[in-house]
């Protein structure tokens, strides 16, 4: 932040030049709309509005946001404008620290060879950025999701083989949830990825990123299956599929600690046997360094 001392002009300015007073003519002071005072921001920068000078004096309007209060000398905005509105930038919101932050319109405004500015009663508002998962490091989970990452899967669909990659492309915080946009997809993972409290959904199933080994049954046949093979994760659900009474989607994924999804599959099967389905095979996965993987 820079650091301003800020020295601003009360309203009602009188002058004295050579023993003669003169009384400057003054504008109104700006009133202040939004955002109320006390407002709080967490994902999105706040926009600033105030009244505007009804008898045309104002030369220019500054926008001043300071951390804590007036008398503070840290200054995340000081913006000299013709108008009475200002958005901050999503820059500058996402530099700021969480804390109270104080703000004012100042009107600004030119008598002659006298230059002046005046305020009214300043307003404070929060921004309150969620706190990163502690001791969670998604590079070394079954689900490394990074800015930059990139994987390339060969799909199987019915004896049609192509290939497609799954890329990274943004990351950030929305309120308390980490959400990566993907070009591309995964198998039964959400696109955008969103991770809250250190927990993802698979198939429909919100688990933890590090999952225990375990079956759930959470509907009549639907199986929710966990488990660990070494080094590999696997989720498997079994649900009913298609008109046969019989009938069912077994659906699976296999992720690698450090590497995310290796191999993801689903077989639809009726009358006893499968009649359907799509296997992707993970051919390479790229991280933000240039590593390749296998």
């Amino acid at each position: 932040m820079k650091h301003l001392k800020l020295s601003l002009i009360p309203l009602g300015v009188i002058l004295a030049f050579s023993g003669c007073t003169h009384v400057v003519n003054v504008p109104q002071i700006p009133e202040l709309i939004v955002p109320e005072d006390g407002a709080v921001f967490e994902a999105e920068p706040p926009t600033f509005i105030w009244t505007s000078d009804s008898l045309f004096l104002a030369d220019a309007y500054i926008i001043i946001i300071l951390k804590d209060s007036l008398r503070s000398e840290d200054t995340l905005v000081y913006e000299t404008l013709e108008d009475t509105t200002y958005t901050m930038p999503q820059d500058i919101f996402n530099s700021a620290d969480s804390g109270t932050y104080c703000w004012v319109a100042v009107v600004h405004w030119i008598d002659g060879n006298v230059e002046t500015t005046a305020h009214g009663d300043p307003r404070t508002f929060v921004i309150k950025k969620p706190e990163e998962p502690q001791g969670l490091d998604l590079d070394t989970t079954y689900f490394p999701f990074g800015l930059g990452y990139e994987w390339c899967y060969e799909s199987n669909n019915g004896g049609v083989y192509d290939t497609f990659t799954v890329e990274v492309t943004d990351s950030s915080w929305i309120a308390d949830t980490l959400v990566f946009q993907l070009i591309g997809s995964f198998y039964g993972i959400s696109n955008p990825v969103e991770i809250w409290d250190n927990q993802v959904t698979v198939f429909d199933e919100l688990i933890d990123v590090v999952p225990q080994a375990c079956t759930l049954i959470n509907e009549p046949l639907k199986f929710y299956v966990i488990s660990y093979r070494s080094d590999i994760l696997w989720i498997t659900v079994y649900y009913p599929w298609g008109e046969d009474p019989d009938g069912f989607a077994e659906c699976w994924t296999t992720h690698e600690r450090g590497i995310g999804a290796r191999k993801q599959e689903r077989t639809n099967w009726s009358g006893g046997g499968p009649v359907s389905g799509f296997t992707y095979t993970l051919l390479t996965m790229t991280t933000p360094e240039g590593q390749r993987y296998p």
